[in-house]
């Protein structure tokens, strides 16, 4: 049987947060992703229906700057078949799991588009692997995606995969050494290391268990799942349970943590993992990744944080004292005060 340490609901401290930026997207527009580079910069990426995407990236120290992405040729940046991530000194997106789009941290109208080897063959119908998020942290220059297979664009992902740095060889000298992409082996999360979900109903090779956020640090590997790939279709709740997993570099399971029934994800400085409670929406629950257990809890107020806007689908992330609080409507950049 797996080893699950219980959650507990006992709220260590509570932080309030104060606005110092807000950020609305034009009109008819709604945000994708948001990528909290430094603590003073912050990437937004916009789209409209029919209409040119675009990247707005907000500089607190210094000038702000908006791209046209409809602009950038060979390279579709439509928001379909879109991942959107930070690898250390460069960001991007990454569409299906075949092409980059990489932005330069420090110079945003420089950029390169580079193909990932070794990609993904189609199936039969021409349908094609997708990667659908990424992790938050990167270890090595190496990043973590999550990646949905075929008909399933649109669900948490299925599988895990590093995508991998590194450079080419030179031949006797001659050739210019390149940076290059490729991915490795994929991997799914073991079914016997988790609770029972409703696909033990229909057969255990017809379901599988998705991922809802990723994390790394140097020695662990931290995945949230919610259960099975359809849940709520076949059981009618979103959570048959609400777990993180820790494995080891070589993907071996070691431990499960269930914490609270909510969606959130891992903050950028590794610290911890942010979540939106099912039970309790206007709240966001700082959960250490130690030990897992909650730090402090913030409310999501007008005052603090939200403005006039409504407390839904809310997602965060941090970096020190720095905290975002957004989602498709609007991104207010916040304080964190002791």
């Amino acid at each position: 049987m797996p080893h699950h340490r219980q959650y507990v609901a006992v709220v260590r401290d509570f932080m309030k947060t104060e606005i110092i930026h807000s950020y609305f997207p034009r009109d008819g527009y709604f945000i994708d992703s948001a990528l909290l580079l430094t603590e003073s910069k912050i990437a937004i990426f916009t789209s409209k229906y029919k209409a040119p995407s675009y990247l707005d990236v907000i500089d607190l120290d210094n000038s702000n700057c908006s791209i046209d992405l409809s602009k950038i040729l060979n390279f579709d940046t439509s928001n379909y078949y879109k991942c959107y991530f930070n690898l250390g000194d460069k960001f991007g997106i990454i569409h299906r799991a075949e092409k980059l789009l990489l932005f330069d941290n420090n110079d945003f109208n420089s950029f390169e588009i580079l193909e990932i080897q070794n990609p993904f063959k189609p199936d039969k119908h021409d349908r094609k692997t997708n990667a659908e998020l990424a992790s938050s942290s990167l270890i090595e220059n190496n990043l973590l995606f999550g990646l949905a297979d075929y008909a399933h664009y649109g669900f948490p992902p299925r599988y895990l995969c590093q995508l991998e740095k590194s450079k080419s060889k030179k031949l006797f000298g001659l050739r210019k050494e390149e940076i290059q992409y490729k991915w490795c082996s994929l991997f799914e999360l073991p079914k016997h290391h988790f609770p029972e979900t409703e696909f033990n109903k229909f057969g255990g090779d017809n379901d599988w268990l998705n991922i809802r956020a990723i994390s790394q640090n140097e020695d662990s590997i931290f995945i949230h799942s919610t259960g099975g790939s359809n849940t709520r279709l076949k059981s009618g709740n979103p959570f048959e349970f609400n777990i993180i997993a820790r494995f080891d570099k070589q993907y071996k399971w070691i431990e499960n943590f269930q914490i609270e029934k909510g969606i959130g994800r891992f903050s950028t400085d590794k610290e911890y993992f942010i979540l939106n409670p099912h039970e309790k929406k206007n709240k966001l629950h700082f959960y250490s990744t130690k030990d897992f257990e909650i730090k402090f809890e913030i409310s999501l107020t007008a005052k603090q944080n939200i403005g006039q806007e409504k407390a839904t689908q809310i997602k965060a992330d941090k970096i020190n004292k720095r905290v975002l609080v957004y989602n498709h409507r609007f991104l207010n950049i916040c304080r964190l005060i002791d």
